[in-house]
Formats: C-alpha cells, sequence, structure tokens
C-alpha cells in the first residue's frame, strides 16, 4: 500500500477504503493505536472529514475520540478484494483529531483489534508487515511476508513482552559521533519502555539520554559557523541552528552521525535527516525532545528510509536500509509466504528488475481546492477505472500530496516507465475530456516532491 505524508505535515499516511459501498478515508498509521476509527456520516462534534461496542481514545496531546465500533467491508487498494473487518465509527473527536488534514487512525499496534492481527486471523496474509517513511516524503506499507526488489538485509531484535499494546523493544544505547551517550540499557527502559511508535511524529528521549545527546550535539558544532536559533513556532521551545547547508543531504558534512543500538545486535544509523528537521531555508531543529521518565518513543523521523519489518510469527522487529520510495513489490502482495530461514532475511529479491526511476516519477500541480483525502480518492478512482477498462497495466501510485498555501493540491505519481505514464494519461483524457498532459512534469530524481511546480497552473 502506498504511504503518504512526511514529517513536516506531522504524520505519515494511508487510504483506506472503508463501508458498504466502499469509501475512501486517509487514516494515520500509528503503531501505537489498536483501533482503526474514522468518523461516522452523522458525527455530533467531527472535522470535515467522511454501524455494537463503544470505545474511546484519549492522547497525550489531550485530543480525543470516540464513537462505536462497527463491521464492515474493507476493500484492498491493489485488486478490490474485500473483507470483513472491526473499526471505530467516531461521532465525536477533539484536540489535534479534530483539526488534522487526514480522517482518521490506522491502527497498527500489538493485539488482537489491530489492522494488520484482523488480517492475518483472515490467513490472508502471514502475522508481519512492514513499515517504510520515505524521505523527504511517501513511502510504502506491506502486508504480510512480502518480498520486494531491491533485496534487503534485515537484521533483528526481539520484541519484549509488556502488558501494554506497544511494540517494545530492547534499546541498548545511543551513540553520536562515535560517542556513546553513557545511559544505561535501563534508561531507556523505565516507564512504559522502548516503544517503536509510527505514529509519533519525533523521538522522545528520557530526560538523562537527552540531555547527553544534546550535550554531545552542542559540542560537535563547536567551530562550524552555526546560530542558535528559536525555530518558528514561538509556543515551544525548539533547540535549532541557523546557517546550516540548505539541502538536507549535505548536512552530515556539518552534523554529526551516530547510531542506535538494539538487542541483538540490530542497529539504525543515526544520520541527521533522522534527528533534525526544517524550519526554514538553512534552518533546522532537533527532533528529540526530552520524555522526562514516562518512556522513549522512536517516532517516525527516526525511521525515515528504513524498512522496518514488525514480525509477530518470531516475535521480532527487523530494520535495512532502504529507498522507501523505489520499492517495488510483486502484484500478489496478499499471499502468505514460506517462513524463513532461521537467521535469514526476510524480505528476499523480486524476479523483475526494479524500474528506472527517472522515468517513473510525475509531479501534477492541480487548481482543484477540496480536502486532500478527496483529492487522492479522486485520482485513486481514476486509476481503477483505467485498470479495469484495461487502458493501463499497472496502476500509478501516489508516493506523496500536499496541500499548498493557497488551498491546490499537488501529487507526485509513480509508474513503472514512461510508456506507462502515456498510456495513463491518454486514458485519463478519454474519460475527462480533458488533456491534462501538460499539466505533469517529470522528476529526474526523487531528491524532493516537486521541487520545480509547474508555472503554466493556477497554483
Amino acid at each position: 500500500m502506498p504511504v503518504l505524508g512526511a514529517i513536516r505535515e506531522g504524520y505519515f499516511y494511508a487510504q483506506l477504503g472503508l463501508g458498504t459501498p466502499p469509501r475512501n478515508f486517509s487514516t494515520i498509521i500509528d503503531t501505537g493505536s489498536t483501533i482503526t476509527y474514522v468518523p461516522c456520516a452523522n458525527c455530533a462534534h467531527c472535522g470535515a472529514h467522511m454501524n455494537k461496542c463503544y470505545y474511546s481514545r484519549r492522547y497525550a496531546e489531550m485530543s480525543s475520540s470516540e464513537g462505536w465500533l462497527v463491521q464492515d467491508k474493507l476493500r484492498f487498494p491493489d485488486n478490490g478484494s474485500s473483507l470483513d473487518f472491526v473499526f471505530g465509527c467516531e461521532n465525536k473527536e477533539t484536540g489535534a483529531i479534530f483539526k488534522q488534514q487526514v480522517d482518521g487512525v490506522l491502527g497498527m499496534g500489538n493485539n488482537e483489534n489491530s489492522f494488520p492481527r484482523q488480517l492475518a486471523r483472515t490467513g490472508l496474509v502471514d502475522d508481519v508487515f512492514s513499515l517504510c517513511y520515505g524521505f523527504p516524503a511517501g513511502g510504502t506499507m506491506l502486508l504480510g511476508d512480502v518480498p520486494v526488489q531491491p533485496p534487503l538485509q534485515l537484521r533483528y531484535t526481539p520484541l519484549v513482552e509488556r502488558r501494554l499494546h506497544y511494540y517494545n523493544v530492547g534499546l541498548q544505547g545511543i551513540s553520536l559521533g562515535q560517542k556513546s551517550l553513557g545511559v544505561a540499557m535501563g534508561e531507556y527502559a523505565q516507564g512504559y519502555g522502548a516503544v517503536l511508535d509510527s505514529g509519533t511524529t519525533f523521538t522522545y528521549l528520557p530526560t538523562a539520554a537527552f540531555n547527553a545527546f544534546l550535550g554531545l550535539l552542542n559540542d560537535a558544532l563547536q567551530g562550524k559557523g552555526l546560530h542558535r536559533s528559536s525555530g518558528s513556532d514561538p509556543q515551544f521551545n525548539d533547540v535549532c541552528w541557523r546557517g546550516a547547508p540548505h539541502d538536507f543531504k549535505a548536512l552530515d558534512k556539518v552534523f554529526p552521525t551516530g547510531s542506535i543500538t538494539f538487542a541483538g545486535g540490530a542497529s539504525v544509523a543515526l544520520t541527521p535527516q533522522r534527528y533534525l528537521f526544517m524550519v526554514g531555508r538553512g534552518e533546522y531543529c532537533l527532533g528529540m525532545f526530552d520524555n522526562g521518565w514516562q518512556g522513549t518513543l522512536l517516532g517516525g523521523i527516526i525511521m525515515r528510509n528504513v524498512l522496518v519489518q514488525y514480525d509477530k510469527r518470531h516475535q521480532r522487529v527487523g530494520f535495512a536500509e532502504a529507498d522507501c520510495n523505489s520499492i517495488w513489490t510483486a502484484p500478489a502482495a496478499l499471499a502468505p509466504a514460506a517462513t524463513p530461514q532461521a537467521g535469514g532475511p526476510n524480505v528476499t529479491a523480486e524476479s523483475a528488475p526494479a524500474p528506472a526511476a527517472a522515468d517513473a516519477a510525475y509531479c501534477h500541480t492541480s487548481s482543484y481546492k477540496v480536502k486532500l483525502s478527496q483529492a487522492t480518492a479522486n485520482k485513486q478512482a481514476m486509476y481503477d477505472a483505467c485498470f479495469a477498462a484495461k487502458k493501463i497495466a499497472v496502476k500509478p501510485k501516489i508516493v506523496d500530496s500536499k496541500i499548498m498555501p493557497n488551498g491546490c493540491i499537488t501529487m507526485v505519481q509513480k509508474v513503472p516507465s514512461s510508456a506507462a505514464w502515456e498510456a495513463y494519461s491518454a486514458c485519463e483524457k478519454s474519460k475527462t475530456g480533458v488533456d491534462n498532459k501538460a499539466l505533469y512534469e517529470p522528476l529526474n530524481s526523487m531528491s524532493g516532491p516537486c521541487s520545480n511546480y509547474k508555472k503554466a497552473t493556477a497554483c
């Protein structure tokens, strides 16, 4: 399934077809939540988004969702098949949930009510899923034990059993610039422990670890010509710097790289892109925060361009460096795979070669002003119609979408080749009567979503 969103938007999300007849909803991918929920048509207090057990969820930032648990159809975006699925039908939401652009939450948490666990019980997929958040945006979600191209070598850490619904791991240590923070493993395990939380934007460390990390970072930046700043939002006490390279890829020339090491020998490189976020040209803020004694939350920023596999069959989590916007899978993704050999990689090679990235990405800036979820749903409906009419052999994939300052929508869409894009453009023209081909801009690389927007459009 395609992943949309970015750290700059505050979350990564996926489109989910729910109901009879199916309706598309945009849902935040959250391994810290166990219930999937979207607004009901008769919602008493919901933002402008989309039949019995009652549910209620409260979050740390004081937002909430409540409503009824219902059973209806879940439709898969790749092949149109559907199955029975239990999810929350909201009738009230508050705080950030009420204000956010997306419709709801896709509960990927560690219990029997979650989206992946319900899928596994049907026998359609193994009890495995993978998240790969792209940089600077987009990504891929894999349901089941799915082969990908190019092949990846995963390194695993055991899941730590706790009574909570989180994916807890043993965090052994963090280093920065070849120096360890010097924090004992027990510090990371306090509170709710060390948790992989895809629905949290940033990373939250115990006080001792946060202070040590900031101290090492300040030492490493001495003499680099940077100036401390307070960031763009005065209501937050952010730690920021001005005078850094504007290109995110050049940050490692100024900011140090470290690593996060887990029990069992797995580790994730802690590059500047995984602990900093941009607030202005050449200005970056620290994407790590002091979490007191409550625990350690490893949010989405840490896992940008890392494939994270949640393998409940073997009670483990795997990590592999990956270009998350260039991962391609077999068309029949929803099929149980053979159990891997012990110690071997759980993600293997696909027989077909990966498409050339230069031919695969196209940017479309549109002049319509609607909700982001509706815009992507409209585009997905066009993909489905062209595919059903056999006008295209492969559906395009939306790898990023955003709302521009004036409310217009911009999308980055990906296909296997330029020829495939020609076929889709012709189909779109035949169904709408409008030739939108001039509004699509090829991208030479996936280094940034629509770095040059079409000047001729209303946006």
